[in-house]
């Protein structure tokens, strides 16, 4: 239920993560001649966050959260992210009391946390996710996302896929792609085309990736749920799993 296939192309892809969460290998397979996939590159290991491949997002929150990025010196100086020989960290800060009073006079930006995105982009691939925790609770937002974009080509114009993203006690993952007009997914069929469902909106499927779809919120994309458990305390309860 988490992949769909003659969506859209993104080109390049960039790989975003804005987990507050435990995060353990992430790997990517390329296609090899024979339509096969092949292992190319394994995102894991103690120089996980050393080697440059990953950009730490510092500006403010995009979509407008409580929340103060942390660069990659103050979020592992604050035990916010750290790597072993097989699984990486990434948390927020939770132990710090945030008053809002702090956020709107101009102290503090919200709560300090984590958000990275890859220097490789991607054209294609098998990207394969394995979490063994994921954060729960009210006003979290964890997600594992993609999106390709330049000076010449804007968001929406390569599209974005966010593949993990769910907010605060939700049990399900929502999988799902926003556009610019001309990809609808209304043949795609809940039961019959992937396990899970279309999100509705006033008893409609969210099935147009358009983010100014008609009879769609702004910005709601074609979104599907996936399978209970798939997202927040039962899936930690379960001992996490692998998104593909």
């Amino acid at each position: 239920g988490r992949t769909k296939e003659k969506l859209i192309a993104l080109a390049p892809l960039f790989l975003l993560v804005t987990m507050r969460s435990l995060l353990a290998v992430a790997g990517l397979c390329g296609v090899a001649a024979a339509a096969e996939y092949e292992h190319s590159k394994a995102f894991v290991g103690r120089d996980f966050f050393e080697t440059l491949q990953w950009d730490f997002h510092t500006g403010d929150d995009p979509t407008h959260g409580t929340v103060d990025y942390m660069g990659y010196s103050a979020a592992a100086s604050s035990g916010l992210v750290n790597a072993s020989s097989h699984r990486i960290y990434m948390g927020a800060d939770h132990r710090t009391t945030i008053d809002r009073t702090m956020v709107q006079g101009g102290g503090l930006r919200g709560r300090p946390s984590v958000r990275i995105m890859s220097q490789q982009g991607y054209n294609g691939g098998l990207f394969i996710l394995t979490l063994d925790h994921m954060p729960t609770g009210c006003g979290v937002w964890p997600a594992f996302w993609m999106y390709g974009q330049d000076p010449q080509h804007p968001w929406p114009t390569w599209g974005e896929f966010d593949i993990i993203e769910g907010v605060h006690h939700a049990s399900r993952t929502m999988t799902t792609l926003h556009t610019t007009p001309g990809c609808s997914q209304k043949n795609i069929k809940a039961g019959e085309h992937f396990s899970g469902q279309w999100l509705q909106n006033e008893g409609k499927d969210a099935d147009n990736c358009d983010i100014h779809a008609e009879g769609q919120w702004e910005n709601q994309g074609c979104s599907q749920q996936g399978p209970e458990g798939s997202f927040g305390p039962t899936f930690n309860e379960n001992g996490g799993g692998t998104f593909a």
